[in-house]
């Protein structure tokens, strides 16, 4: 999933920032990947839920 190549597409203007310069606004995560893999990983052989 996701866009095939965009890491090296966005690499040259990414840049650090600075945590404070977040302050009350609002970030986010898409982690349902994360959870997807996750939950990938919780299954034993025949797929079944551990």
């Amino acid at each position: 999933m996701g866009v095939k190549g965009l890491w090296s597409l966005v690499e040259p203007v990414a840049r650090p920032v600075r945590m404070e310069t977040l302050q009350n606004k609002r970030l986010a995560v898409d982690a349902s990947i994360w959870l997807h893999q996750f939950l990938a990983a919780m299954r034993d052989g025949e797929g079944n839920a551990l």
